[in-house]
């Protein structure tokens, strides 16, 4: 199992299972899309994450740079997903201590 416990409460927790995104937060989580990390599709457009592709502008970092088309990113149209990968990101960049451990433990299986 790659998810934390963290994760699949957080999970357990969203509100409607018919969307994927909501404009706030979700158990105070914050979204680290597009500060910490972001999505490079194969054309070199710079998304703050994969779920917004086709849905949000982009720059493109092979004509200006990966630099320019990071900074480029627009503010995000939601604060909170079900996307795993995505939520385990957020509390492991916003150092939760418990969610730290969970991965630590799977890397060392």
């Amino acid at each position: 199992i790659g998810s934390s416990e963290r994760y699949l409460r957080y999970l357990l927790a969203w509100p409607d299972y018919r969307t994927a995104t909501r404009a706030g937060r979700h158990l105070g989580l914050s979204c680290k899309a597009g500060k910490l990390y972001c999505n490079i599709d194969a054309d070199g457009r710079v998304f703050a994450c994969s779920l917004l592709i086709g849905k949000a502008e982009a720059a493109n970092a092979i004509q200006s740079g990966f630099k320019a088309a990071f900074q480029a990113i627009p503010p995000l149209p939601c604060q909170a997903c079900t996307a795993g990968c995505f939520t385990e990101y957020n509390y492991i960049y916003g150092l939760d201590p418990l969610c730290i451990l969970d991965w630590m433990r799977a890397m060392r299986r």
